[in-house]
Protein backbone atom coordinates (compact mmCIF):
# COMPACT_ATOMS: atom_id res chain seq x y z
CA UNK A 1 0.00 0.00 0.00
CA UNK A 2 0.98 3.64 -0.28
CA UNK A 3 0.96 6.02 2.68
CA UNK A 4 -2.74 6.74 2.14
CA UNK A 5 -3.73 3.07 2.36
CA UNK A 6 -4.31 2.51 -1.36
CA UNK A 7 -3.24 -0.78 -2.91
CA UNK A 8 -0.24 -0.63 -5.22
CA UNK A 9 -1.46 -2.16 -8.48
CA UNK A 10 0.38 -3.83 -11.33
CA UNK A 11 -0.02 -3.15 -15.03
CA UNK A 12 -3.28 -5.10 -15.26
CA UNK A 13 -4.84 -3.48 -12.20
CA UNK A 14 -4.27 -6.35 -9.75
CA UNK A 15 -2.52 -6.10 -6.38
CA UNK A 16 1.18 -5.77 -7.10
CA UNK A 17 2.86 -8.82 -5.57
CA UNK A 18 5.95 -8.61 -7.77
CA UNK A 19 8.40 -8.20 -4.87
CA UNK A 20 6.93 -11.15 -2.99
CA UNK A 21 6.98 -13.27 -6.13
CA UNK A 22 10.59 -12.28 -6.80
CA UNK A 23 11.56 -13.36 -3.28
CA UNK A 24 9.77 -16.71 -3.55
CA UNK A 25 11.33 -17.39 -6.94
CA UNK A 26 14.80 -16.40 -5.78
CA UNK A 27 14.50 -18.79 -2.82
CA UNK A 28 13.32 -21.50 -5.21
CA UNK A 29 16.52 -21.11 -7.23
CA UNK A 30 18.45 -22.18 -4.14
CA UNK A 31 16.12 -25.01 -3.16
CA UNK A 32 14.54 -23.15 -0.24
CA UNK A 33 10.97 -23.19 1.00
CA UNK A 34 9.26 -19.90 1.78
CA UNK A 35 6.76 -19.12 4.53
CA UNK A 36 4.68 -16.05 3.73
CA UNK A 37 4.41 -14.16 7.02
CA UNK A 38 2.32 -10.99 7.38
CA UNK A 39 4.25 -8.77 9.78
CA UNK A 40 2.22 -5.60 9.26
CA UNK A 41 -1.54 -5.85 8.79
CA UNK A 42 -3.69 -2.86 7.74
CA UNK A 43 -4.26 -0.76 10.84
CA UNK A 44 -1.72 -2.87 12.79
CA UNK A 45 -2.40 -6.17 14.52
CA UNK A 46 -0.53 -5.17 17.69
CA UNK A 47 0.41 -1.48 17.67
CA UNK A 48 4.14 -2.25 17.94
CA UNK A 49 6.84 -0.77 15.73
CA UNK A 50 7.46 -4.09 13.98
CA UNK A 51 3.88 -4.01 12.65
CA UNK A 52 4.64 -0.80 10.78
CA UNK A 53 2.35 1.31 12.96
CA UNK A 54 2.74 2.30 16.60
CA UNK A 55 -0.43 4.30 17.20
CA UNK A 56 -2.91 1.64 18.12
CA UNK A 57 -4.37 -1.72 17.15
CA UNK A 58 -6.83 -0.23 14.69
CA UNK A 59 -7.32 -3.52 12.87
CA UNK A 60 -9.76 -4.80 15.49
CA UNK A 61 -12.01 -1.74 15.50
CA UNK A 62 -12.05 -0.90 11.80
CA UNK A 63 -14.04 -3.08 9.35
CA UNK A 64 -12.23 -1.45 6.42
CA UNK A 65 -8.87 -2.74 7.65
CA UNK A 66 -10.30 -6.18 8.34
CA UNK A 67 -11.72 -6.36 4.82
CA UNK A 68 -8.38 -5.25 3.37
CA UNK A 69 -6.64 -7.96 5.38
CA UNK A 70 -8.98 -10.62 4.00
CA UNK A 71 -8.58 -9.29 0.47
CA UNK A 72 -4.81 -9.40 0.78
CA UNK A 73 -4.73 -13.03 1.92
CA UNK A 74 -7.26 -14.02 -0.74
CA UNK A 75 -4.96 -12.46 -3.33
CA UNK A 76 -1.92 -14.27 -1.94
CA UNK A 77 -3.79 -17.57 -1.90
CA UNK A 78 -4.92 -17.11 -5.47
CA UNK A 79 -1.40 -16.25 -6.64
CA UNK A 80 0.44 -18.99 -4.72
CA UNK A 81 -2.08 -21.81 -4.42
CA UNK A 82 -0.23 -23.94 -6.97
CA UNK A 83 3.26 -22.90 -5.90
CA UNK A 84 4.89 -25.87 -4.20
CA UNK A 85 7.90 -23.80 -3.08
CA UNK A 86 5.68 -21.97 -0.58
CA UNK A 87 5.59 -24.07 2.59
CA UNK A 88 2.72 -22.22 4.21
CA UNK A 89 0.92 -19.03 5.15
CA UNK A 90 1.63 -17.41 8.55
CA UNK A 91 -1.47 -15.25 8.92
CA UNK A 92 -0.38 -12.56 11.41
CA UNK A 93 2.81 -11.86 13.33
CA UNK A 94 2.28 -11.59 17.09
CA UNK A 95 -1.32 -10.34 16.94
CA UNK A 96 -2.87 -9.02 20.13
CA UNK A 97 -5.53 -6.50 21.03
CA UNK A 98 -3.52 -5.62 24.16
CA UNK A 99 0.09 -6.11 23.02
CA UNK A 100 2.40 -6.99 24.70
CA UNK A 101 -0.41 -8.71 26.56
CA UNK A 102 -1.80 -11.98 25.27
CA UNK A 103 -4.22 -12.13 22.39
CA UNK A 104 -7.96 -12.64 22.82
CA UNK A 105 -11.14 -13.63 21.03
CA UNK A 106 -10.94 -10.93 18.36
CA UNK A 107 -7.71 -12.40 17.03
CA UNK A 108 -9.21 -15.89 16.97
CA UNK A 109 -12.23 -14.55 15.09
CA UNK A 110 -9.94 -12.98 12.51
CA UNK A 111 -7.98 -16.22 12.21
CA UNK A 112 -11.23 -18.07 11.55
CA UNK A 113 -12.32 -15.60 8.91
CA UNK A 114 -8.93 -15.71 7.18
CA UNK A 115 -8.80 -19.51 7.36
CA UNK A 116 -12.12 -19.91 5.55
CA UNK A 117 -11.30 -17.19 3.01
CA UNK A 118 -8.02 -18.92 2.12
CA UNK A 119 -9.48 -22.42 2.11
CA UNK A 120 -12.15 -21.35 -0.39
CA UNK A 121 -9.26 -20.70 -2.79
CA UNK A 122 -6.39 -22.91 -1.62
CA UNK A 123 -7.23 -26.22 0.07
CA UNK A 124 -3.64 -27.45 0.21
CA UNK A 125 -1.13 -25.09 1.78
CA UNK A 126 -0.39 -25.20 5.50
CA UNK A 127 -1.91 -22.32 7.46
CA UNK A 128 0.16 -21.16 10.43
CA UNK A 129 -1.50 -19.43 13.38
CA UNK A 130 0.56 -17.76 16.07
CA UNK A 131 -0.40 -18.16 19.73
CA UNK A 132 0.51 -15.01 21.62
CA UNK A 133 1.82 -15.92 24.04
CA UNK A 134 0.41 -19.25 25.23
CA UNK A 135 -1.08 -22.35 23.66
CA UNK A 136 -4.45 -21.84 25.36
CA UNK A 137 -4.99 -18.55 23.54
CA UNK A 138 -5.77 -20.69 20.48
CA UNK A 139 -8.72 -23.10 20.32
CA UNK A 140 -8.67 -26.79 19.58
CA UNK A 141 -8.58 -26.74 15.76
CA UNK A 142 -11.13 -29.56 15.61
CA UNK A 143 -13.67 -27.30 17.30
CA UNK A 144 -13.20 -24.78 14.50
CA UNK A 145 -13.02 -27.38 11.72
CA UNK A 146 -9.53 -26.15 10.89
CA UNK A 147 -7.44 -28.67 8.96
CA UNK A 148 -3.79 -28.69 7.88
CA UNK A 149 -2.86 -25.98 10.37
CA UNK A 150 0.25 -25.45 12.48
CA UNK A 151 0.37 -23.52 15.75
CA UNK A 152 3.37 -21.25 16.17
CA UNK A 153 4.91 -19.71 19.28
CA UNK A 154 7.75 -17.25 19.82
CA UNK A 155 10.07 -17.97 22.73
CA UNK A 156 12.11 -15.35 24.57
CA UNK A 157 13.51 -15.46 28.10
CA UNK A 158 14.56 -11.88 28.71
CA UNK A 159 15.77 -12.20 32.31
CA UNK A 160 19.12 -13.74 33.33
CA UNK A 161 19.45 -15.31 29.90
CA UNK A 162 23.25 -15.72 30.12
CA UNK A 163 22.67 -18.33 32.84
CA UNK A 164 22.44 -21.80 31.29
CA UNK A 165 20.15 -23.19 33.99
CA UNK A 166 17.71 -20.31 33.50
CA UNK A 167 17.58 -20.99 29.78
CA UNK A 168 17.43 -24.76 30.28
CA UNK A 169 14.42 -24.40 32.55
CA UNK A 170 12.75 -22.16 29.99
CA UNK A 171 13.39 -24.61 27.15
CA UNK A 172 12.11 -27.52 29.25
CA UNK A 173 8.94 -25.59 30.08
CA UNK A 174 8.31 -24.62 26.46
CA UNK A 175 8.75 -28.21 25.33
CA UNK A 176 6.49 -29.59 28.07
CA UNK A 177 3.75 -27.16 27.05
CA UNK A 178 4.21 -28.04 23.39
CA UNK A 179 3.96 -31.76 24.06
CA UNK A 180 0.92 -31.33 26.29
CA UNK A 181 -1.07 -28.98 24.09
CA UNK A 182 0.16 -30.35 20.79
CA UNK A 183 -1.05 -33.78 21.86
CA UNK A 184 -4.40 -32.46 23.11
CA UNK A 185 -4.97 -30.43 19.98
CA UNK A 186 -3.31 -32.89 17.57
CA UNK A 187 -1.52 -29.99 15.91
CA UNK A 188 2.17 -29.54 14.99
CA UNK A 189 4.37 -27.03 16.81
CA UNK A 190 6.44 -24.43 14.94
CA UNK A 191 8.85 -22.13 16.79
CA UNK A 192 8.90 -19.19 14.42
CA UNK A 193 11.12 -16.95 16.56
CA UNK A 194 13.48 -17.56 19.46
CA UNK A 195 16.96 -16.84 20.74
CA UNK A 196 19.23 -18.47 23.29
CA UNK A 197 21.26 -15.26 23.56
CA UNK A 198 25.04 -15.55 23.95
CA UNK A 199 25.51 -18.81 25.84
CA UNK A 200 26.71 -21.57 23.51
CA UNK A 201 25.61 -24.26 25.96
CA UNK A 202 22.09 -22.85 25.87
CA UNK A 203 22.04 -22.87 22.09
CA UNK A 204 23.25 -26.46 21.92
CA UNK A 205 20.74 -27.66 24.48
CA UNK A 206 17.79 -25.67 23.13
CA UNK A 207 18.13 -26.69 19.50
CA UNK A 208 18.78 -30.30 20.45
CA UNK A 209 15.64 -30.40 22.57
CA UNK A 210 13.53 -28.66 19.93
CA UNK A 211 14.68 -31.11 17.27
CA UNK A 212 14.54 -34.32 19.32
CA UNK A 213 11.04 -33.62 20.64
CA UNK A 214 9.59 -33.00 17.18
CA UNK A 215 9.22 -29.24 17.41
CA UNK A 216 9.93 -27.40 14.18
CA UNK A 217 12.01 -24.23 14.29
CA UNK A 218 13.51 -21.45 12.24
CA UNK A 219 16.22 -19.02 13.32
CA UNK A 220 15.59 -15.30 13.57
CA UNK A 221 17.46 -13.97 11.70
CA UNK A 222 20.01 -14.85 9.00
CA UNK A 223 22.05 -11.61 9.08
CA UNK A 224 22.00 -9.17 11.99
CA UNK A 225 23.55 -5.76 12.60
CA UNK A 226 25.08 -5.34 16.04
CA UNK A 227 23.20 -8.26 17.64
CA UNK A 228 25.21 -11.46 17.98
CA UNK A 229 22.61 -13.39 19.94
CA UNK A 230 20.52 -14.80 17.10
CA UNK A 231 21.94 -14.07 13.66
CA UNK A 232 23.83 -16.70 11.70
CA UNK A 233 25.97 -13.85 10.34
CA UNK A 234 26.67 -10.62 12.19
CA UNK A 235 28.35 -7.28 11.73
CA UNK A 236 29.25 -5.18 14.77
CA UNK A 237 28.61 -1.74 13.30
CA UNK A 238 27.24 0.26 10.40
CA UNK A 239 29.45 0.75 7.38
CA UNK A 240 29.48 4.03 5.49
CA UNK A 241 26.58 3.06 3.25
CA UNK A 242 23.63 3.94 5.47
CA UNK A 243 20.47 4.93 3.63
CA UNK A 244 18.88 8.29 4.37
CA UNK A 245 15.23 7.63 3.55
CA UNK A 246 14.43 11.35 3.49
CA UNK A 247 17.05 12.47 0.98
CA UNK A 248 18.40 9.46 -0.96
CA UNK A 249 16.87 8.71 -4.34
CA UNK A 250 16.08 5.18 -5.51
CA UNK A 251 19.39 4.59 -7.29
CA UNK A 252 21.36 5.80 -4.27
CA UNK A 253 19.41 3.45 -2.01
CA UNK A 254 20.02 0.53 -4.38
CA UNK A 255 23.73 1.29 -4.46
CA UNK A 256 24.09 1.60 -0.70
CA UNK A 257 22.20 -1.61 -0.05
CA UNK A 258 24.31 -3.43 -2.63
CA UNK A 259 27.38 -2.69 -0.52
CA UNK A 260 26.11 -4.77 2.39
CA UNK A 261 27.43 -8.06 1.04
CA UNK A 262 27.84 -10.94 3.42
CA UNK A 263 31.43 -11.87 2.62
CA UNK A 264 32.88 -8.40 3.17
CA UNK A 265 30.83 -7.00 6.05
CA UNK A 266 29.45 -9.97 8.00
CA UNK A 267 31.13 -12.71 10.02
CA UNK A 268 29.81 -16.20 10.78
CA UNK A 269 28.31 -16.60 14.23
CA UNK A 270 29.91 -19.89 15.21
CA UNK A 271 27.75 -20.24 18.34
CA UNK A 272 24.53 -20.35 16.33
CA UNK A 273 25.85 -22.19 13.28
CA UNK A 274 27.56 -24.93 15.32
CA UNK A 275 24.44 -25.49 17.42
CA UNK A 276 22.33 -25.81 14.29
CA UNK A 277 24.75 -28.33 12.80
CA UNK A 278 24.79 -30.40 15.98
CA UNK A 279 21.01 -30.38 16.34
CA UNK A 280 20.50 -31.50 12.75
CA UNK A 281 23.39 -34.01 12.88
CA UNK A 282 25.18 -31.96 10.20
CA UNK A 283 22.69 -33.13 7.59
CA UNK A 284 22.37 -31.22 4.36
CA UNK A 285 18.86 -29.88 4.80
CA UNK A 286 18.71 -28.18 1.42
CA UNK A 287 15.88 -29.66 -0.60
CA UNK A 288 16.78 -30.42 -4.24
CA UNK A 289 15.19 -27.77 -6.40
CA UNK A 290 13.60 -30.34 -8.68
CA UNK A 291 11.51 -31.54 -5.74
CA UNK A 292 9.45 -28.36 -6.01
CA UNK A 293 8.36 -29.23 -9.52
CA UNK A 294 6.45 -32.33 -8.47
CA UNK A 295 3.22 -30.67 -7.39
CA UNK A 296 1.38 -33.83 -6.46
CA UNK A 297 4.27 -35.11 -4.35
CA UNK A 298 4.56 -31.77 -2.60
CA UNK A 299 0.86 -31.64 -1.76
CA UNK A 300 1.04 -35.07 -0.16
CA UNK A 301 4.10 -34.02 1.81
CA UNK A 302 2.46 -30.87 3.14
CA UNK A 303 -0.58 -32.70 4.50
CA UNK A 304 -0.51 -32.87 8.30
Amino acid sequence: MDDEGNWRLDDIGALDLSRIEWTVNKALEYGLYTILDLHGAPGSQNGAHHSGRQNGTLLYSTPLYQNQLVEFWETLAMRFKDNAAVAGYDLLNEPSETFPGGMGSEVVSLYDRLYHAIRAIDPDHIIIMEAIWWWNTLPNPQEKNWENVVYSLHYYQWQNNEDFMVMKNSVDGWIQDAQKWGSNYNVPHFIGEFTMFRNAESWNYGLQQFTETGSHWATWSYKVLGRNNWGMYNTPEQNGNVVNIETDDLNTIKYKWSQWNTAEYFSPNSTVINAMQKATLARNLKRPTQAFTAKSEKKAELKI
